[in-house]
């Protein structure tokens, strides 16, 4: 009788920890993925001139039926040639007469621009403004949104 109790014992044990792992991932899984953030919407955004600076700001709201710890609005700032930065000459580029005189502008990638927000509720609109200003003459564009 003490071996079938232990054998019944041992089988229930394993079955309970199939089931919460498996429960657990399926939580973890859909809370990381971007399958979450598509009820988060954006509803609108410009930029803002604060303190001196210039940041994005705007809202989004949370059509979901869940709470999330944590949102991330995530824009991409355009800094292709249109921007000031040069490439400038240096005594250490070339041993030819130095020519002071700004060359080709640079052609820089795409730099992300973070906005952040906690604990949402669900059916909540939220404001943000961005977490660093830019400069008032950039452009950019709203990449993404993101929530766990």
């Amino acid at each position: 009788m003490k071996l079938g109790t232990l054998l019944l014992g041992i089988i229930a044990f394993f079955a309970i920890r199939y089931a919460l792992r498996e429960g657990v991932r399926s939580v973890v899984t859909s809370a990381t993925t971007d399958h979450a953030a598509k009820c988060l919407v954006m509803l609108g955004h410009t930029t803002s001139f604060q303190d001196g600076s210039t940041f994005i700001v705007g809202s989004f709201k949370n059509n979901c039926d869940r709470r999330f710890s944590h949102v991330t609005v995530a824009f991409m700032l355009d800094r292709s040639s249109g921007t000031s930065v040069t490439q400038m000459w240096s005594p250490l580029r070339s041993s030819t007469a130095p020519n002071r005189a700004p060359q080709t502008a640079l052609d820089l990638p795409a730099a992300p621009i973070f906005a952040y927000s906690r604990d949402i509720q669900p059916g909540e609109t939220r404001k943000f403004k961005s977490a660093m200003p830019i400069s008032e003459n950039s452009t950019f564009r709203f990449d993404r949104i993101s929530g766990y």
